[in-house]
Order: structure tokens, then sequence, then C-alpha cells
């Protein structure tokens, strides 16, 4: 990903090679935090009328 967390950036978003997604938290804004969202393959469309 290349980012870091640090006092002057506690919040950090970035998205993996995968295509999933990492959010750290770091204090003093909150945290420790780590979220990790990986998204599923199967991408699934709402058809006509629905």
């Amino acid at each position: 990903m290349g980012r870091e967390p640090s006092f002057a950036h506690p919040i950090v978003d970035a998205r993996m090679p995968d295509g999933s997604r990492v959010n750290a938290v770091i204090p003093p804004v909150g945290g420790p935090y780590l979220a990790i969202r990986k998204f599923n393959r199967l991408r699934l469309d709402i058809g006509p009328g629905g």
C-alpha cells in the first residue's frame, strides 16, 4: 500500500491490489482500529424493473 499512519496523519484509507480496502485509525483520533473490507468476485446487478 505504501501508506503508514502517523501522528500527522492518524487516518489511512488504502486499496490493496486484489481490490479490498483497508482503513486504519490510531490515537489521538481514535483506535487503534484496523478494518479490511474484502469484496466478493461475484457481482450482483439489479435487473430491469427491480
